[in-house]
């Protein structure tokens, strides 16, 4: 899982920003993967920013779990991502949520491309 979160302040106040992001395999024997954006306060025309790789923020965490090798044919790996931003602006809060399941299956290795 990659993930990234962005929010702009367009208003006249400070914003605060913070999240979540969390990748879980559902159906593997694994600790979950659980980030806790920090909080941060932006002004009027700042931007608040955080990923899980270097592609877009400076900030980076391995949201990957390992198969180990090759995922064998019949075998599924089942995953779940979260991703939750909140800004708040004085007492008014904003959150947006984003999920995904995939499944992986030996179609996945990359010798199978």
């Amino acid at each position: 899982m990659n993930g990234y979160v962005h929010a702009y302040n367009g208003t006249d106040d400070i914003a605060s920003g913070w999240g979540r992001f969390r990748h879980t395999a559902t159906n593997e024997v694994l600790d979950e993967l659980e980030k806790a954006l920090p909080l941060t306060t932006f002004d009027t025309g700042e931007s608040y920013g955080y990923s899980t790789s270097d592609d877009f923020f400076q900030d980076q965490d391995n949201f990957e779990f390992s198969t180990g090798g090759d995922i064998f044919p019949g075998d599924t790996w089942k995953c779940d991502a979260y991703l939750r931003l909140q800004a708040a602006i004085g007492h008014l809060v904003d959150t947006w949520v984003a999920s995904d399941y995939n499944e992986f299956t030996y179609r996945d290795n990359l010798n199978q491309r």
